[in-house]
This record gives structure tokens, sequence and C-alpha cells, in this order.
């Protein structure tokens, strides 16, 4: 039987768990698999290849790839686009900066060994306590 903690809210806890996922996936440059890095190597791919042997392809194959390069340039909008939106959203949702929204805090205590501790930031539930002025 599954536990149910009443202190969290469970709806808010979820919708701050699916963004930050897929914030996630987009990722970042870098951050190997993500969505960002595997476009933008695409891109750079792109930039180098028709530099390199551009001159030497004929024109439909320089066509081919220049309409490739312009895909890849219009996803990356997309990508910086959404990723733009879901940090709004996931801000308005205030997750616990402490946590990150996760609602615990790990502890190692060995090379193989950790704990975790309720958040003291957002009482565990993810979701940062309003500040009364």
């Amino acid at each position: 039987m599954a536990t149910v903690y009443t202190h969290i809210n469970p709806f808010k806890k979820r919708a701050i768990d699916y963004f930050q996922q897929c914030i996630g996936r987009i990722g970042k440059r870098g951050k190997i698999g993500s969505v960002l890095d595997e476009l933008l190597r695409k891109q750079e791919f792109f930039h180098e290849f028709l530099a390199s042997y551009g001159p030497a392809l004929k024109p439909m194959q320089r066509q081919y790839l220049e309409e490739q390069a312009a895909e890849v340039q219009t996803e990356l909008a997309i990508a910086y686009g959404d990723l733009e939106v879901l940090q709004s959203i996931l801000e308005s949702l205030n997750p616990c900066q402490a946590c990150n929204g996760v609602g615990e805090l790990r502890h190692i205590i060995e090379q193989d060994h950790s704990e975790y501790s309720k958040c003291p930031g957002c009482g565990g539930d993810g979701v940062a306590k309003a500040k009364v002025a």
C-alpha cells in the first residue's frame, strides 16, 4: 500500500516534477544527450562542413545541406522558446531553491551510504514557502 503524505500538495509537486523533467530533456549546451546540445552540435557540423567543403559541392548537394542547416536552426529556435516557457511556468510554481523542488535533502554519510531528510526550506513538499513581511 502506498504511503500518502498529507503535508504535500500532490498536484503542485507533480507539476513541478513534470516541468523539471521537460526542462531536463531539453537540457543545455554541454549536457550530453540533451536536445539542445544535439541541435547545437548539428548546427556546428553543418557550418563547418559547408565552410570547408562548400565550394567543392554540386549545387544540388549544397542546397540539400543548406536546407538541413535551416531545419536545425528552426528546431533550435523552437527548443529555446520551449525552454523559456517551461522555465517561466516552473518559476510560477515556486519550487524550493534548497532542494530544487524534490522535498528531500540527501546527506552522504559514506561512499556507499546516504540518508535523506525532509527539506527544512519547504517542509518536504518541494514548494517554497511565501515570505511573510
